[in-house]
């Protein structure tokens, strides 16, 4: 009769008991970071790693927005499967391929135009959103993702809310992660509802008929946005001009357009990945003797190499054409 008794105390010991004190570590355990359904682990940690930031500099987090997940989800999947990025756009284009409006941005880093109306045109979300995308060759992490945002001013800028986005209050944020790319969206409009299990591969709608919006002249850390600068007409003679598209399809190996030299591989990827996030894909290391070169793009006659050198002059001042 006692070893019965001895038994029933442990099972309700087992029972009552040590879930209680599980429940009590695993809050314990999340007190600072939110754990979050619907979004995968790499994405709960981005999410994490970016109120950490905000944290870091006494401003309030920012909640989980399905809606801006999703729309974070959508490009991704757009940037691999149609590749805007690929036809002398950069990555904050989107493609006529989806049930949304396509653009084609060029000169801006963020495309204050171009991106927008993205979630309330995807999801019906009340509100503007801006986004940052990080790519790189291999699989996208979360702290490769938030430390060149961190490193950057503009993003890190957008991000706390300072300089020109002073003024923006940011109550809602999305984030996606896939292959190599790393997207986040900030919103002005609340939407934190639990968001319910994304899917992984969020099926894009081949259109037949799409033209591409123009690119806005304004830069995106304006609240206000310009009219809409028409698309220029294609030139058709030997002597056109030749505009950051080229790159994409410039050939040779014997004249590269240098955007920076470093005494380290270390120092040159990092620049690398700002050059990239910035809407140069293209740009890649040349490694030499004795640095590291960032070339964005490589030609087989100097005179390609030196019209392609002062249209991108303006972006890059200390830009230079080298010969190997």
């Amino acid at each position: 009769m006692l070893q019965r008794k001895e038994l029933l105390l442990f099972f309700l010991f087992m029972v009552l008991v040590i879930p209680a004190i599980a429940r009590d570590i695993q809050i314990k355990a999340n007190s600072n970071d939110t754990i979050t359904n619907g979004i995968t682990q790499d994405e709960t940690i981005l999410f994490n790693m970016i109120n950490d930031m905000r944290r870091q500099n006494k401003l309030p987090s920012i909640p989980l927005s399905p809606d801006l997940c999703k729309v974070a989800h959508v490009h991704i999947a757009d940037l691999i499967k149609w590749k805007p990025q690929d036809k002398g756009c950069s990555l904050h284009s989107w493609s006529g391929s989806g049930k949304w409006t396509a653009c084609c941005n060029t000169k801006e880093v963020f495309g204050i135009q171009c991106m927008k109306s993205k979630p309330r045109e995807i999801t019906g979300y009340k509100g503007d959103g801006y986004e940052l995308i990080y790519w790189g060759e291999d699989k996208a992490t979360p702290a490769e993702a938030a430390e060149l945002w961190k490193q950057v001013d503009a993003s890190s800028d957008m991000i706390l809310g300072r300089a020109k986005w002073t003024g923006y209050n940011w109550t809602a944020l999305g984030v996606g992660i896939k292959e190599g790319y790393a997207i986040l969206w900030l919103g002005d409009s609340v939407n934190t509802m639990a968001p319910n299990k994304l899917p992984e591969n969020i099926p894009v709608v081949k259109k037949t008929a799409s033209k591409a919006a123009p690119v806005a002249k304004s830069p995106v850390v304006q609240k206000d946005v310009a009219k809409p600068e028409p698309p220029a007409k294609q030139k058709t003679e030997a002597s056109a001009k030749v505009t950051y598209k080229d790159l994409m399809s410039a050939s040779g190996t014997k004249f590269y357009i240098i955007a920076g030299s470093f005494k380290t591989a270390e120092a040159a990827k990092t620049e690398l990945l700002k050059i990239r996030s910035k809407g140069y894909p293209a740009a890649f290391i040349l490694e030499g003797e004795a640095n590291f070169r960032i070339a964005l793009a490589s030609f087989d006659t100097k005179d390609k190499a030196e019209i392609v050198k002062n249209e991108l002059k303006e972006t890059f001042p200390g830009i230079w054409v080298y010969k190997k």
